[in-house]
């Protein structure tokens, strides 16, 4: 009896074990598909948010939007295959039961769609966009993407989710454009070696390539993108270590400048000074003509002598933005405006070679009146189509900030309504302000001067006769205060009167909250003070 139990304990085991194995594995290979499935949902979910990230920028937006769900302490569902637009990103709204995704056998694909008959599905699948790691704070132009994929296999318990972790950087400071060739090549822009945008700063956004600002007259002004650094006076410089960056005989440098006053002498652009050579290469802006002046050494070689928009001996214009590229290819140098060659010509091969600082404005030379933005070197050179492509990758430009300003009549007190002024204050000159191209822009203050006769109105300086500003009907002010005025348009200024003849030109200065001002002549008027004076 005992053998025939221990016989039969056998056989079961014998039996179980392989079941038990099978089992086991089967539970294993469902567990390892729902894991691999986990990995590839989080993916997606990252993929995507980069494409959204581009759209943006494609379509001129602010480089975060439409992940305001998923910012700050936001918990967000990404969904690529949303059926309609606006439901690609969701809000799970504190339940991550709303971020479950359901699963469309037809297609292979899964949604957080769930009223068209799809299947649920135990995979939840959640975002988080955030400006920190828990140990750094990013700058503005970072952030961290963290995409959880959590889902439950059979009957084992649901598991921790699976993170996938990602950055996203704002379009504009992106390393390399988005874009296509517009030639047949296909093939997309290489990387510069260093980039300083100016946005502030000399920051290289690229290799860590700082520039030192110095001078008693360098200003960060509105640039082309974002800002440029401005130089004023003579010994206003940006300048970099000693670098090998241009210690080679084939690369491009590329820049926009603004020509802010005539070139009355060579004034030095950008110079790498390697050996004994100022030269190598030196960018200038001519003696005494509006073009500029790109050599190498040895023998002060390049076909670029006062290279202008339109080539050789053309001038550029005072105040308009001109992108610049310079590409050196062993012994050929051309030279790029707005994305065309304009001149070619023979250089020396090898230049005068050593490390050297990259230095912009002063040197031996005087820095030049102008402003220079996107500064770029390439340790590559640029094809004619690069360049093109280099070109269009720039936003267009926003429209030319403008004011104009003039004296209408006037017919109503306005001055009067301020408290501090007697209300029988009814001699105000009526002044009308028009502006242009200031989207995005803040009013903070309006200043109106007749500087021939020391006279001077303003919104904020309690020192000075008051300015009251209407827009249509509606007073925006009634103290000496930052006026706050978003996107102004047209404005009616109302000042009091200490005479009734506007018989010499006066001035109206705006100034905005990011520190620009827009000037406007006044012109002389034989327009008479609203109502009766005193």
């Amino acid at each position: 009896m005992v053998e025939a139990i221990v016989a039969v304990s056998i056989l079961i085991l014998t039996l179980v074990s392989p079941i038990t194995l099978a089992h086991r594995g089967l539970v294993s290979a469902e567990y390892s598909k729902d894991q691999m499935t986990a990995y590839n949902l989080a993916e997606e979910a990252v993929e995507y948010i980069h494409y959204l990230r581009d759209l943006n920028a494609v379509e001129g937006n602010d480089w975060l939007q439409k992940f305001n769900h998923c910012l700050g302490n936001g918990v967000c569902g990404i969904d690529p295959n949303a059926k309609n637009e606006g439901l690609d990103v969701i809000n799970c709204n504190g339940n991550l039961d709303n971020c479950r995704l359901y699963f469309d056998s037809s297609y292979g694909l899964y949604s957080y769609d769930n009223s068209s008959g799809l299947s649920p599905t135990t995979f939840r699948r959640w975002v988080t966009i955030s400006a920190s790691d828990g140990a750094v704070n990013f700058d503005s132009s970072t952030r961290m993407i963290n995409v959880f994929v959590d889902w439950k296999t059979g009957k084992l318990p649901r598991q921790s989710p699976r993170v996938v972790k990602g950055f996203i950087t704002d379009w504009k400071k992106q390393v390399v454009p988005t874009i296509i060739s517009s030639g047949g090549g296909g093939s997309l822009l290489p990387n510069p070696t260093a980039w300083w945008k100016f946005d502030g700063t000399g920051e290289d956004s690229i290799a860590s390539l700082d520039a030192t600002i110095s001078g008693s007259g360098v200003t960060f002004v509105t640039g082309r993108i974002g800002q440029a650094i401005n130089f004023v006076n003579s010994t206003d410089r940006a300048r970099t270590g000693n670098t090998s960056i241009l210690n080679n005989n084939t690369h491009s440098i590329a820049f926009w400048i603004r020509f802010n006053a005539n070139s009355t002498n060579w004034k030095q652009i950008l110079a790498y000074k390697a050996g004994s050579s100022d030269r190598s290469p030196g960018i200038w802006t001519y003696n005494g003509a509006n073009c500029i002046h790109w050599r190498y050494d040895p023998g002060n070689t390049g076909p670029a002598d006062c290279a202008g928009p339109n080539g050789e001996s053309t001038y550029f214009t005072i105040g308009e933005w001109y992108h610049i590229v310079g590409v050196k290819n062993g012994a050929t140098f051309t030279f790029y405006v707005n994305g065309v060659q304009k001149e070619q010509g023979s250089v020396a091969n090898p230049k005068t070679n050593g490390a050297a600082r990259v230095e912009m404005g002063r040197t031996t030379f005087d820095a030049p009146l102008v402003s220079l933005d996107e500064v770029q070197i390439y340790n590559s050179a640029l094809t004619s189509v690069d360049v093109q492509d280099l070109y269009f990758s720039f936003p267009p430009p926003a429209a030319i900030p403008s004011l104009s300003a003039s004296i209408v009549d006037g017919t109503n007190d306005k001055v009067g309504t301020w408290n501090q002024f007697s209300p029988n204050t009814r001699c105000d000159w009526h002044i009308r302000a028009s502006f242009g191209g200031v989207s995005g822009k803040t009013l903070s203050e309006l200043l109106v001067e007749r500087p021939t006769l020391g006279e001077a109105w303003s919104t904020i300086n309690s020192g000075y006769y008051p300015v009251v500003v209407l827009i249509g009907a509606a007073q925006q002010n009634s103290s000496y205060d930052n006026l706050n005025i978003a996107n102004p348009g047209i404005l009616d200024l109302y000042t009091q009167s200490v005479d009734t003849n506007w018989s010499q030109d006066g001035r109206l200065t705006a100034t905005f909250t990011d520190g620009s001002e827009l000037i406007s002549p006044i012109p002389a008027s034989s327009v008479v003070p609203g109502l009766s004076c005193p």
